[in-house]
């Protein structure tokens, strides 16, 4: 096909999106038969999840946490059925050291990646599903997950921000499984500050719903060192046909200055 009838098809096929495989028969200046495909079922007929999905704009609240526009808290305290004690108690001196006035550190206004599941308080993602592996971009900073697809986890797992990700699908659901998170003071499992260790084990599963014009994303999160049970979240998405933002983190957070941590005694 010649650029100038591509071009022509492209302007009939407008905004189309998630429709399946299809064959096109056109006798268009000359082109003859085309084939191509569009978003939604991929290569023999796997549900392709490609596209650019946004979520309502709203803070991302794990169930052993609660949020208002005024106070941020454990639920509960140390007696809290899902952290373990000593987890709870350091989330509670960061919520009363905010409510105090002294803003803790956290990956947004320290610009650290959020790692999984705290990416889900990103508004924004592209995902790219290619032939042997899935990309996530998250629009703040372009954070990146690189995914590949009917694998194993790598042995022995390399500790990285994101894990070490690995999917497949059952049906029409795409299962992506992660573990081999670092264990660092700066690896949070959600914007409150809750700590990561070695045992975080995450189990996403995606699904298209409405016809494809929603994507769901239930997020099962273990961590045995940390939480006394595994908990579940479930985040839903919808079509944006808008470009992702520029959004680089040091650049774009208006916040920064309030953010940062504030030592107790200068270091000097």
């Amino acid at each position: 096909m010649n650029g100038f009838a591509a071009e022509i098809l492209a302007s009939f096929l407008g905004p189309a999106r998630r429709m399946g495989s299809v064959l096109l028969l056109a006798t268009l200046v000359g082109v003859g038969t085309l084939s191509f495909s569009l978003p939604g079922y991929g290569q023999d007929g796997i549900t392709d999840f490609s596209g650019i999905w946004r979520r309502d704009a709203f803070r991302l609240v794990p169930p052993y946490m609660f949020d208002d526009t005024i106070v941020q808290g454990v639920v509960d305290g140390f007696e809290n059925s899902i952290l373990k004690p000593w987890t709870a108690e350091i989330l509670m001196e960061k919520s009363n050291s905010e409510n105090n006035g002294r803003i803790y550190a956290n990956t947004m206004g320290t610009c650290w990646p959020y790692g999984v599941p705290g990416l889900y308080d990103v508004r924004a993602i592209q995902i790219l599903q290619l032939p042997d592996e899935i990309l996530i971009i998250y629009d703040i900073d372009h954070q990146l997950r690189q995914i590949p697809l009917n694998v194993p986890h790598a042995a022995p797992v390399e500790p990285s921000w994101y894990g070490d990700s690995v999917a497949h699908f059952e049906g029409d659901t795409l299962v992506i499984d992660t573990v081999g998170f670092h264990e660092a003071p700066q690896a949070m499992v959600d914007a409150y500050g809750t700590p990561v260790s070695e045992a975080l084990h995450v189990v996403e599963r995606y699904s298209l719903i409405n016809d494809g014009e929603n994507l769901v994303a239930e997020i099962l999160v273990e961590d045995p060192n940390i939480f006394k049970t595994p908990w579940s979240m479930t985040v839903e998405y919808y079509t944006d046909d808008q470009k992702l933002r520029e959004a680089p983190c040091a650049e774009n957070n208006r916040e920064w200055p309030y953010l940062m941590p504030i030592a107790e005694l200068p270091d000097f």
